[in-house]
């Protein structure tokens, strides 16, 4: 291997040069033919990969395979619409695709339908996604270059249609370019400080802004509605302009230099950030800075980007730190530190990966964003950014399980450390909590009396006309009645079934009702509610109502009253919430009525329901209320 890139493959049975190939670009590193096979594998600092093949009748190879990036660090990257393809550009002056869930599909944009060898680097570019499949969707401007380019992310190449602006000098070249969302447009912003409109189908200039900035145009966006273009300049100036005329309609002067300008593409809000390394978000329909984050970054801002649900800012900066910001409560939720500055962030479009680009690395490092699986403390905003290297960690030689366990534990033991200080505790009845039964076992109580009545049979059984032979129809005289077993809840059978005293009569039903030890009766007697309220959760429906149904609030009332003490207590606990109003419902449902004949009685407990029920309710309802406000407020940004 020779530095120019070029492979001498020697003959070595007759010991001569049998072939010379042109692999790469740039000094090979590596060069290894696989074990009894005509398969040569070359590297090289140019970042590609080549597998070639000497299946020639000549002893000459070709590419059998190749993998190859970009061979400067790339300047910028972004997501392409939703999918998980990375469009990027480079200094070494190409245009690349690469797929984050298929390498195979990485690929260079083809520049070969113009006459020039290379164009310059690329510095910005915009895309439309939406008509990718009837014109050129893909808008790029280069160094010192006047003309914007077209591409075509279908056919993967570069258009023959220029983006020629009129009435400009020689030395006004194109700073930044968006397009517009219906994907008909693109507007390119000139260091001479105007703005020009271009059609993409036809590549026809469409007309200049009626004023200029006093600087250098440094960033575009569209509201989204597409009636408004802002643009940012050095001269510390943001701009409002008409989409169809690009009259000026407002001038904002923040009277330090802007250096970059993002936009959040479904809501209108776009930030800004200048020299003195701080964020300012801005509402485009009030004209007014909304957020303002400063005090994390040292040194100039290279990129920023909101993430597509509109809740993240990401910027990061040329002091090596990344920090991402929640806009609904203005702050700081991450911060973290590479050993190379990040020049370029992306996120995709599901918010679950975020993308680098980094100042000293040919490589796009793809990161899975963890605030979508981990809850975000706001009270406790990082202090400090966290380290986070850019190379991969390598894994731990693992030989047997009793390493994987250990490993596993010491991982816990590191996240309990982690979180140790940043999760809330919570003390028993400080949040409102449900039972966590299932639906069917509380929903249907209140309307239970509705439910069985539609449930009955409308006419009685009828006695069949002959009793079939497998049924005993005498009963022996040998043997006595023992009454008639009758379950009416959890813990009943095994009392109906015991043996009675002789001196007692031996039918269970008897002149003065059903005589026997109900569980739950006994237990409000005692005032035993954590176990009332454990016989209650194991009854079906049909028994709780004929539990609450039975209790007596006109004679003795003792029992009556303990079940509304109970509810009393049940709801001070904040816990079993809807079970809890399922029973009172039940309650109130069967003796409402009668107990107005006792009021007096039942008037104290009454009231320290009310009381109880309402602080919770007033505490639930504040939580629920706040919660829909803030989701009204977010849903109407535009």
């Amino acid at each position: 291997a020779y530095h120019g890139g070029d492979v001498a493959v020697w003959d070595l049975n007759r010991q001569v040069l049998a072939t010379t190939i042109n692999a790469h670009k740039s000094l090979v590193t590596t060069a290894h033919f696989l074990f009894s096979e005509p398969i040569l594998i070359t590297s090289s600092n140019d970042n590609t990969l080549k597998i070639w093949i000497f299946d020639q009748s000549d002893n000459t190879g070709r590419i059998l395979r190749m993998r190859e990036g970009h061979k400067l660090p790339p300047n910028k990257i972004r997501f392409y619409g939703d999918r998980f393809d990375l469009i990027s550009s480079s200094p070494d002056q190409t245009f690349r695709k690469t797929s984050v869930v298929k390498e195979s599909a990485n690929l260079e944009y083809s520049q070969h339908s113009h006459n020039d060898k290379h164009l310059p680097p690329i510095i910005d570019f915009s895309f439309s996604p939406r008509i990718q499949r009837q014109w050129d969707d893909m808008v790029t401007i280069h160094r010192e270059h006047q003309f914007a380019r077209l591409w075509s992310h279908k056919n993967k190449v570069i258009s023959s249609l220029k983006l020629i602006a009129t009435n400009l000098n020689q030395k006004d070249f194109p700073s930044s370019v968006k397009t517009s969302p219906c994907g008909n447009f693109a507007f390119v912003g000139y260091t001479n400080g105007t703005i020009h409109k271009f059609n993409l189908q036809s590549a026809v200039h469409r007309g200049r802004s009626r004023g200029k900035h006093q600087g250098e145009v440094t960033g575009l966006g569209i509201d989204v509605w597409s009636r408004i273009i802002i643009s940012s300049s050095l001269d510390g100036s943001i701009k409002f302009w008409s989409f169809d005329s690009l009259e000026l309609l407002h001038s904002l002067d923040l009277n330090i230099p802007i250096h970059k300008f993002a936009i959040l593409p479904k809501s209108n809000l776009f930030a800004v950030a200048g020299n003195d390394h701080s964020i300012r978000v801005i509402d485009i329909t009030t004209k007014k800075i909304v957020r303002l984050f400063s005090g994390k970054h040292t040194d100039i801002i290279l990129d920023m980007e909101f993430s597509p649900d509109g809740r993240v800012l990401a910027a990061c900066s040329a002091d090596g730190t990344l920090s991402m910001w929640q806009l609904p409560t203005a702050t700081l939720i991450d911060w973290v530190k590479f050993t190379s500055p990040a020049v370029s962030l992306a996120f995709s479009a599901n918010s679950e990966l975020i993308a680098t680009s980094h100042a000293n690395s040919l490589s796009i490092h793809v990161w899975v964003n963890k605030l979508l699986y981990s809850s975000t403390f706001i009270d406790s905003p990082p202090t400090e950014p966290v380290f986070l290297s850019e190379k991969f960690n390598i894994l731990p030689k693992i030989t047997s399980n009793v390493e994987i366990k250990n490993i596993n534990e010491n991982e816990e033991k590191e996240n309990i450390n982690k979180n140790e200080n940043v999760v809330p505790s919570y003390k028993p009845g400080q949040l409102i909590s449900l039972s966590g039964l299932p639906r069917s076992r509380w929903h249907t109580l209140p309307d239970y009396d509705a439910i069985r009545s539609r449930t009955r049979p409308k006419s009685p059984p009828r006695k069949p006309q002959s009793v079939p032979f497998f049924m005993q129809t005498i009963i022996p005289e040998s043997k006595e009645a023992k009454g008639v077993d009758f379950f009416l809840g959890f813990g009943a059978s095994e009392s109906l079934n015991e043996e009675v005293d002789s001196n007692k009569p031996k039918s269970k039903l008897i002149s003065s009702g059903i005589e026997t030890k109900f569980p739950f009766a006994s237990t409000l007697k005692s005032k035993n509610f954590e176990e009332t309220l454990n016989i209650l959760k194991e009854m079906t429906p049909a028994a709780v109502d004929f539990e609450i149904c039975r209790l007596d609030v006109i004679h003795e009332t003792e029992n009556a009253c303990n079940f509304l003490e109970f509810i009393a207590e049940q709801f001070k606990s904040n816990e079993n919430f809807e079970l809890i109003q399922a029973y009172l419902a039940t309650f109130l449902r069967h003796h409402s009525s009668s107990m107005a004949e006792n009021i007096n009685i039942f008037k104290p407990y009454l009231a320290e329901i009310k009381n109880q029920e309402s602080k919770s309710w007033e505490k639930l309802d504040k939580l629920l209320s706040s919660n829909l406000c803030l989701i009204q407020f977010f849903s109407n940004i535009r």
